[in-house]
């Protein structure tokens, strides 16, 4: 039964992402087509994998995007709304074609907005939490996964990303990214120290 399942979805996602991109030229798809492999071979490091999992368990949380959709939009430019509608959800297509969903977690905290002009992880631990990727523990990877949902927020109310990590970590669970013992220490670490100072912009 989940075989049929999963056969059907292989057959009806690529109709209904045509159906929704009809409105893109040819020259648009193959240009995208070149922005996809251009995303697949950027160089994301050594993403702890603490980080990768935690990206994973907030993404899969109620409300969130596809990370697929997240890292296409981040990479297209300014477009009439339709237009980039459809683009986000061709170019998504055509990085699930390429890449693993571990991988473009990778590239998404590889890249992503983490608030105080901060973009991508490494300069987020570096300049929000003050560690470098080896001596940053895994409080500062749960907190740093929950700030792009909202880093206005999370950067100022310390409460707020308490619960939001909290959250990660039962949706990690869930997900099996870690099991019950590992889920219990991560709920007994204290909450990282995350900067609400100048942040990147201060360098």
């Amino acid at each position: 039964m989940i075989r049929v399942v999963g056969l059907i979805i292989l057959l009806v996602l690529p109709l209904a992402v045509a159906a929704q991109t009809g409105d893109l030229s040819e020259k648009r798809l193959a240009e995208l087509r070149v922005i996809a492999d251009r995303i697949a071979l950027i160089e994301t490091g050594d993403v702890p994998d603490m980080l990768v999992n935690a990206v994973l368990a907030a993404n899969g949380t109620r409300g969130e995007r596809p990370l697929a959709d997240q890292v296409a939009g981040m990479n297209l430019g300014a477009m009439r709304t339709l237009e980039r509608k459809a683009a986000v959800i061709a170019l998504a297509a055509f990085l699930r074609e390429r890449m693993s969903e571990r991988a473009i977690a990778e590239v998404y905290a590889a890249t992503v907005y983490y608030g105080r002009n901060c973009y991508g992880y490494v300069d987020a631990v570096r300049w929000l939490a003050r560690r470098t990727p080896d001596r940053a523990g895994d409080n500062v990877w749960l907190a740093l996964a929950a700030l792009p949902r909202s880093p206005s927020l999370y950067l100022r109310d310390r409460s707020a990303l308490k619960a939001r990590v909290a959250v990660i970590v039962t949706e990690m669970e869930a997900q099996n990214l870690v099991g019950s013992d590992a889920a219990e220490r991560l709920r007994g670490l204290p909450l990282a120290n995350i900067d609400s100072g100048k942040g990147c912009s201060g360098r």
